[in-house]
């Protein structure tokens, strides 16, 4: 259990707050995100700074965990309603491009990251 909590730890969330921290500072003025982040944090309207950090965030933690999969840092699976354990080890290599380009739009009933590349 430790080596699986040290792996998410340093590969999810320690990759999704760095990641994070540089669009926050990043200058580059190609940098999609933070410039999204600059021009809504210079409208002075916090409640929707928060909001657009806050989505930008999740899809980054998220992006982070399935590009470790992806890469072959764990395996995953998952019960479907039927109760049949699915392997999804066919997707490695694609998840995170499945989310990040299909399945948050599709499936998603909220807001959506301006979109971290991977």
């Amino acid at each position: 259990m430790t080596e699986f909590a040290k792996i998410l730890v340093q590969q999810v969330r320690d990759k999704a707050i760095s990641g994070s921290d540089g669009q926050l500072y990043a200058k580059n003025p190609r940098a999609r995100i933070a410039n999204h982040w600059r021009q809504v944090r210079e409208t002075g309207n916090i409640d929707k700074y928060a909001e657009a950090i806050i989505a930008d965030c999740i899809d980054n933690a998220i992006g982070c965990f399935l590009l470790a999969f992806d890469e072959g840092v764990f395996n995953l699976s998952f019960r479907a309603s039927n109760g049949e354990n699915v392997s999804l080890d066919e997707l490695a290599g694609e998840i995170c491009g499945y989310y990040m380009g299909e399945w948050r739009e599709e499936y998603s009933s909220e807001r959506i990251s301006t979109g971290y590349s991977f």
